[in-house]
């Protein structure tokens, strides 16, 4: 991928040409010290001209203000959907109409032999005509910088007055008189030079009071012209013959005034447009270059589709980066790019493609795999967005960006065994916290089925046993051993799956009672006495009602060795389980009245291997938890009023729940 580098002098510039304004420092090349001085030796030597031949050095004067008024006006005429100012342009108007009078006023001129005329009577009135427009029009430009004017009402304006004077005055006698040959100007003149000079004066005003929307160079420039027009004007009040020195010094003063009209032209006509085009390719250039860094960096590149030709262009060196595409392949037909682009992916990114058409999506993404050259796949994601449509709304041109994500991919891959890695090392701690209580399991019901078989040996020794008993005790062996291959099995799911498929409806009130069948030999051997709460009408648990039944009769056998541990005369062992339902979820609660937990080990209650009993392993209260919490639902424990403790288990309800 290639990319351009802007000159050392250029990376200079401010990149961005937007934020670039001209400032005084812009404006040097109008205001060197050549170009100034070769127009002072053009002053000197028009004044050289005009006293040999006062003719010659007017049109020349004359001449150059016409040409500097019409490129004014033609400035402001090409420039008007452009222009961000209004002042210039209708400054370009009116300087069009004052260059019509002013060509008019130098053809009237006495000894130019144009019009048949007796005097310079003529020639004056034009001027003092012209001078009025050029006053006015330097007065009311400031006022519409930032205002809106109707352009072709103002040139019609300006067209009617520019053909009135000329008519009046040449044809007419209807215009005061300017000057009288052997006499000189008259008072009407001298006057109109006078309000003339306090226009000019109140155009000063209004250029320093918008000065911050013309710009400070322009406005510089405005106001030097009409300071040298005020001086040319004050010349042309004291003149006494057309030809005298006075008259040639308001002309070299009128022709320095339209010198600063012409720099504005120049520099903003010219200089600041090709400035500024300069300036937004050096922008360009840099910007260019640091897309392309930005785009290898992130090994992103551009592509196009011409559905309408069937042909795809790629960034060469994009593909090639990746291993994927020659770099001499650019344009490829779709074809041909679907071939080296896996089935699957191709139909996903055409069926994504097809839904961003119908407006269903702003962009069509999609993860493809791209045949390398050297064997293998290469991940790319690509994300293209239709540019084109034709007459009927179908889409031409599809461009979009691609950007390879073959490590993103991996590492996403990687990430996903390692969780799964880590997954299985938790479930294998976990089934190893759940071995070391198995033995707490399942031993009480080996030892009912051992305590079953031993009082059935008993009763067949003793002689023929009644009818009635044998039945009983094989029942309780059975179902203890069913029990005990239930909590088996439970454990080898969970850590083969991290979880059991053994859900079903579970009602609360056949739970407690099938539990407390399971302890009753514990609670009968120890004297503790039971009592239910559990209100009718409860609704069902979907839970899986073995592992459920395992954290009641862990909780019981808790509470039972806690009181038989140290037992209290004054306070004989009871145990009471309640049920309630609380907000959407039923609320389980054993409380026994033994000794509590001591405040010390108030923190470590649910904490692998922490026992209060010099032979237990400190995994029941574990095990419970994490079934509870696998059912989504919580435990905990509070120290009673007077004595003992509660453990509360709170297991949410299906939404549709039923009553038991």
């Amino acid at each position: 991928m290639t990319t351009m580098t802007a000159p050392a002098s250029d990376r200079r510039d401010p990149p961005d040409p937007r934020s670039w304004v001209p400032d005084a420092a812009d404006w040097s090349s109008v205001f060197d010290a050549r170009s100034l001085g070769f127009f002072a030796v053009a002053i000197v030597g028009l004044i050289v001209l005009a006293h040999h031949n006062y003719l010659a050095a007017h049109c020349i004067v004359e001449g150059w203000a016409i040409i500097v008024a019409m490129l004014a006006f033609l400035f402001s005429r090409y420039t008007r959907y452009l222009a961000r100012d209004g002042y210039l342009q209708f400054l370009g108007l009116v300087y069009g109409a004052v260059a019509a009078l002013d060509a008019v006023h130098t053809l009237a001129y006495r000894g130019m032999g144009v019009f048949d005329l007796p005097s310079g009577n003529a020639a004056a009135q034009l001027w003092v005509a012209a001078r009025w427009l050029e006053a006015l029009g330097l007065f009311l430009a400031p006022w519409l910088s930032r205002r809106r004017w109707h352009g072709y009402g103002t040139a019609a304006i300006l067209g009617a007055y520019v053909v009135t004077v000329t008519v009046v005055v040449l044809h007419t006698d209807l215009f005061p008189v300017c000057f009288i040959e052997g006499t000189g100007l008259t008072l009407f003149k001298v006057l109109s030079e006078l309000g003339i000079c306090l226009v000019l004066m109140a155009a000063v005003a209004g250029l320093f009071w918008n000065r911050k929307a013309i710009g400070g160079p322009a406005t510089a420039l405005l106001v030097a012209s009409v300071l040298l027009t005020i001086a040319s004007e004050l010349m042309f009040m004291s003149y006494q013959d057309a030809y005298d020195i006075l008259n040639v010094m308001g002309h070299a003063f009128k022709g320095l005034s339209f010198y600063c009209i012409f720099l504005i032209i120049v520099r903003q006509g010219f200089i600041e447009p090709l400035e500024f085009r300069r300036r937004a390719e050096v922008a360009l250039r840099e910007q260019d270059r640091l897309l392309h860094l930005a785009m290898e960096g992130a090994h992103v590149g551009f592509w196009e589709w011409h559905e309408d030709t069937g042909m795809l262009t790629l960034d060469p060196a994009f593909l090639e980066g990746i291993g994927c595409l020659q770099s001499t392949s650019r344009q490829v037909s779709y074809d041909d790019f679907g071939k080296v682009v896996h089935p699957d992916d191709l139909a996903r990114f055409e069926t994504v493609l097809e839904q961003h058409r119908a407006g269903h999506l702003p962009y069509a993404e999609a993860d493809l795999r791209v045949r390398a050259i050297a064997g293998g796949w290469r991940w790319v994601q690509a994300r293209g967005h239709v540019v084109e449509s034709d007459a009927a709304g179908q889409p031409r041109c599809v461009l979009g960006f691609a950007q390879d994500i073959t490590a993103r991919r991996k590492a996403e891959a990687e990430l996903s065994d390692l969780r799964a890695d880590l997954g299985r090392a938790q479930r294998a701690t976990i089934a190893g916290q759940l071995l070391a209580t198995l033995a707490h399991e399942i031993n009480q019901p080996l030892a009912a089925i051992c305590s079953n078989a031993r009082a059935a040996q008993r009763i067949l020794a003793a002689g023929p046993p009644p009818p009635d008993e044998m039945p009983a005790i094989l029942d309780d062996i059975a179902a203890d051993g069913q029990r005990a291959s239930a909590v088996v099995q439970r454990l080898r799911e969970y850590i083969r799956r991290g979880r059991t498929d053994h859900q079903g409806p579970v009602a609360i009130a056949a739970l407690i009672e099938e539990t407390l069948r399971v302890v009753r030999d514990e609670l009968a051997e120890h004297h503790v006495a039971v009592s239910t709460q559990i209100p009718c009408g409860l609704p069902r648990l979907i839970a899986d009602r073995v592992q459920i039944q395992q954290v009641v009769v862990n909780l019981v056998r808790n509470a039972v060795e806690s009181m038989a541990a140290e037992p209290d005369p004054a306070h004989p062992p009871r145990i009471v389980i309640s049920a309630s339902r609380e907000d959407g979820a039923i609320h389980l609660a054993v409380c026994d009245n033994g000794p509590g937990i001591p405040s010390d080990q108030a923190d470590s209650v649910f904490v692998p291997f922490r026992t209060t009993r010099p032979d237990g392993l400190g995994m029941g209260l574990v095990i419970c938890r994490s079934i509870v919490e696998a059912h989504g639902g919580r435990i905990g424990w509070t120290p009673n009023p007077d004595r003992g403790t509660t453990f509360h288990i709170t297991l949410p309800l299906p939404h549709a729940a039923t009553a038991a």
